[in-house]
């Protein structure tokens, strides 16, 4: 492969989903996670892909461009039929609950919030608690954020915030009640430092990139 991007394995564990170029194509690809060949899904000439896998591993939803703006498709994960658009007024970055039941999603990888609508169709609704919450796609002008400082598990949404002071803090949306609470503390950040790359978890513990204007650094945060 000349080029590849964002990628994630299927739900079984033997697949890898992924955009890319191998020199002749664009577009999304999928291999064996031991390895081979790789299989293109869809060619494309969109640059975004940002791929997830369906919980029963049957679908692929990956984000397109090629209207000059950015929507949500899903397409069979064994490359027959065609992309359905999923997202129709705008989608980004997107994951699925683990019941499968509801889709959340941003719209760009620029200025905005979280949307979410059900999996198999539905008015799409606005997270505006989040947004209430100190949620941010992107923290300055100079950052070309792509929206994935929030992560999902079982309980809900882990998502990076700002407060009214400029620190950052790590808060969490529970699903079952609805409500938001602070999960981790302040961090207070060097001017010439800013968050970039996802907020990854695994339930106890967070990591995230820190880059300088020459450096890079990975950070662990611990819940209390």
């Amino acid at each position: 492969m000349k080029a590849v991007g964002e990628a994630q394995f299927s739900p079984d564990g033997l697949e890898i989903a992924f955009g890319g170029g191998d020199g002749e194509k664009l577009g999304l690809f999928k291999v064996s996670s031991k390895g081979g060949t790789p299989k293109i899904i869809y060619e494309s000439s969109s640059r975004y892909h940002l791929p997830i896998w369906s919980i029963d591993g049957d679908w692929i939803y990956f984000t397109l461009d090629e209207t000059g703006k950015n929507e949500i498709y899903k397409i069979e994960s064994d490359g027959t039929g065609k992309p359905i658009q999923v997202a129709r007024k705008g989608g980004f970055l997107s994951k699925i609950t683990p019941d499968g039941k509801t889709f959340y999603y941003t719209k760009s990888k620029h200025d905005g919030g979280i949307w979410r609508m059900p999996m198999f169709g539905g008015p799409e609704e606005f997270m505006q608690n989040l947004s209430d919450a100190g949620f941010k796609q992107k923290y300055s002008e100079d950052v070309d954020e792509f929206g994935s400082q929030w992560t999902m598990t079982d309980e809900g949404i882990y998502f990076l915030a700002r407060n009214s002071g400029g620190n950052f803090l790590i808060k969490f949306y529970n699903f079952s009640t609805e409500q938001i609470s602070q999960a981790v503390g302040d961090y207070k950040i060097p001017e010439n430092i800013y968050f970039r790359s996802e907020l990854i978890t695994n339930g106890t513990d967070f990591f995230f990139c820190l880059r300088g204007d020459r450096t890079s650094s990975i950070m662990l945060a611990e819940l209390p």
